[in-house]
């Protein structure tokens, strides 16, 4: 399984950032998520709370 936070579509700022605050390890939620929205595509997503959904938003945007 690839990394997901080490994407080269997300900016290196981003990277860094994530590193900074160690969020070194995408949840599951993530590693679904973040690939779609980095193609520019909608998504619903629906997890519990605690899961990564807010991050899962935030790292592509």
């Amino acid at each position: 399984m690839n990394n997901i936070f080490k994407d080269p579509r997300i900016k290196p700022e981003i990277q860094a950032g994530l590193e900074k605050i160690h969020f070194t390890k995408p949840t599951e939620v993530q590693e679904k998520v973040i690939p779609v929205l980095l193609t520019h595509k909608n998504a619903v997503v629906q997890a519990v709370t605690g899961s990564g959904k807010t991050h899962a938003y935030l790292v592509p945007v």
